[in-house]
């Protein structure tokens, strides 16, 4: 992921400046693969990775059908979201299926996405984003007590809605965010985890947090 500021260049008169422009699709190269590990027997992990759009589908009308061929704007931003079943817990595949798919409908029904965001509507926008993942907590939290009893399956998350000239994380759990720029790897986010809180508070070392036999307790989860 990238900055996203907005700058300004020289046209060939010198008196003369020009914002740059907003990214296009063709300026955005994305992907997504995910893997099962060495240590699981399935898969709990999910992804999606979508662009957000204004689109107007037409139903009937008397022009060509050419005409009236579904419009949709150019992508206004982009929404990807990480979630990893936590193991020990049944249905983590499940949990985190959940996660996405409650999120991308509460994200594509629920908000407004679409409309330019300036400083002032920063705490708006990143409230809409939280009040999202609680619903997606409330409902793994009902499906866990109807199906488990409570302790059903539960996941971490990880966020990103991008719309120019910024980007806004959302974190759960120890699902890593980095940005990748000039060749160095930079993690944005910090771990929900019993090590890293650890760390944090000076009782455990970065090495010593690699091998720790708890490292993979997670502190914080969708679910729990």
């Amino acid at each position: 992921m990238s900055d996203a500021e907005t700058t300004k260049r020289a046209t060939s008169d010198p008196a003369i400046t020009i914002e740059d422009r907003r990214p296009v699709s063709a300026d955005v190269d994305v992907f997504g693969l995910t893997d099962r590990g060495q240590v699981r027997k399935e898969n709990q992990d999910q992804f999606l990775i979508a662009s957000l759009h204004k689109l107007l589908r037409v139903h009937q009308s008397s022009l060509a059908a050419d005409d009236v061929s579904p419009l949709i704007s150019d992508t206004r931003g982009w929404l990807f979201l990480v979630a990893d079943g936590v193991g020990g817990r049944p249905d983590g595949q499940a949990a985190s299926g959940t996660a996405v798919k409650t999120i991308a409908h509460y994200v594509t029904h629920l908000t407004d996405l679409y409309r330019r965001l300036d400083e002032e509507k920063d705490s708006v926008f990143l409230a809409e984003l939280e009040a999202s993942v609680r619903r997606t907590h409330e409902v793994l939290r009902a499906e866990s007590e109807r199906e488990y009893g409570g302790r059903g399956g539960a996941t971490t998350l990880t966020m990103v809605a991008a719309l120019w000239p910024r980007a806004y994380l959302v974190q759960v759990g120890d699902s890593r965010c980095y940005r990748l720029r000039d060749g160095r790897l930079e993690q944005l986010t910090d771990d929900h985890s019993l090590v890293a809180e650890l760390v944090r508070r000076g009782e455990l070392s970065p090495e010593e947090a690699a091998v720790h036999p708890q490292r993979s307790v997670i502190t914080r989860a969708l679910g729990t």
